[in-house]
């Protein structure tokens, strides 16, 4: 994995599991750590937030228009935060896709992936995944927020690079993190 200086990811494809069935995908991810990680990550940017609150005021079209500024105006953390935390999640991703390519987002596959992710977060029984949050909302919206990172918003990352589309990249992911954010606060998590 290398970061260049432009913000873009680089990998050499190595992938281990190419051909498995989804009972098999699921039942590798609900072990592997990289996949427990990403999860970790994805919603550590939520639970990290300084201001929280302000956040639960997202607005996915003034997102689009400003981008990461108006992500750091609500939550609390600068720009180079959101980036590395971007970089972070979208290494993750591509850890995870690089191993499983069946992860990776074709137009085609969505509710393959869906369903995957859906039964790798129901089977995992993880401490990490378990706290802060009542179990609801987090069955409910962990799986979301995951998919929108595999779905769309991280790839546009991945290929825009942190500069080249903010509007576009990871809309996905934070319109889930908002809706994930909402629920929990709503539930008083």
């Amino acid at each position: 994995m290398d970061f260049s200086e432009k913000g873009k990811v680089t990998t050499i494809s190595a992938a281990k599991f190419s051909d498995l069935t989804e009972k098999e995908l699921i039942s590798k991810l609900v072990s592997d750590e990289d996949f427990i990680n990403y999860g970790k990550n994805s919603f550590d940017f939520y639970e990290s937030m300084p201001t929280k609150t302000s956040f639960l005021n997202f607005d996915a079209t003034t997102w689009e228009q400003k981008g990461i500024p108006y992500l750091a105006e609500l939550s609390g953390y600068t720009n180079l935060e959101i980036e590395n935390k971007f970089y972070k999640i979208a290494s993750d991703l591509k850890t995870l896709q690089d191993k499983y390519p069946q992860l990776v987002y074709d137009g085609k596959n969505e509710v393959f992936i869906n369903n995957v992710i859906n039964e790798a977060c129901n089977q995992i029984n993880n401490d990490v995944w378990q706290k802060n949050g009542c179990a609801d909302c987090r069955s409910k919206h962990r799986p979301r927020v995951i998919a929108a990172g595999i779905l769309g918003g991280a790839s546009g990352f991945l290929t825009g690079g942190v500069f080249g589309g903010a509007a576009g990249a990871f809309t996905g992911f934070v319109k889930s993190v908002s809706a994930a954010a909402s629920c929990f606060e709503a539930a008083g998590c």
